[in-house]
């Protein structure tokens, strides 16, 4: 397709969540998605949901984890973009949830279906989370704590002894 794997996943998505939502609630909601360094930019999606007719919009950063260097700043370009327009829209962003449920069962059931396709059993499974600065976590940022919480439960969720799930950064 000559597109990154991100996007061909993300398009992917975009358009499973549309079908989801357009069963669901008709033409009422709208389902699309933007780059935060890239193309669709967010200042082009929301021009183009606003001039659909949009009036209020709901950001899903794709981070369960909250960190300053990635939801926030997604949510910063939101918020920048909007003090362009004289309409602003309803707005909200989605918060963390390193440890919603319903995304540590897909987490869980994604290891598990990979697990019963192989024809040993891991001893151990890396969890592999991108890092950030010391001096973030040292002003607060809850990131790191975040993650250790998602392994956490994870490796409680999948049954696991303390220490199969193992987590770096």
């Amino acid at each position: 397709q000559g597109e990154s794997p991100l996007m061909t996943i993300t398009k992917d998505q975009t358009a499973a969540i549309s079908k989801a939502m357009k069963d669901r609630y008709g033409d009422q909601v709208m389902v699309d998605f933007c780059m935060r360094y890239g193309n669709p930019s967010t200042d082009s999606v929301i021009r183009r949901l606003q001039e659909q007719g949009c009036e209020r919009l709901l950001f899903f950063p794709l981070y369960p984890q909250y960190s300053a260097a990635t939801t926030a700043t997604v949510n910063d370009k939101t918020f920048e973009s909007l003090m362009a327009t004289r309409f602003m829209p309803a707005i909200r962003t989605v918060p963390a949830y390193h440890d919603e449920p319903v995304y540590i069962e897909a987490l869980a059931r994604s290891i598990e279906g990979h697990f019963s396709t192989l024809d040993y059993v891991p001893e151990k499974l890396i969890a592999s989370y991108h890092g950030i600065p010391q001096s973030y976590f040292k002003k607060g940022d809850p990131y790191h704590c975040q993650c250790q919480k998602t392994s956490r439960l994870l490796e409680q969720r999948l049954g696991w002894e303390k220490g199969r799930l193992i987590t770096c950064f």
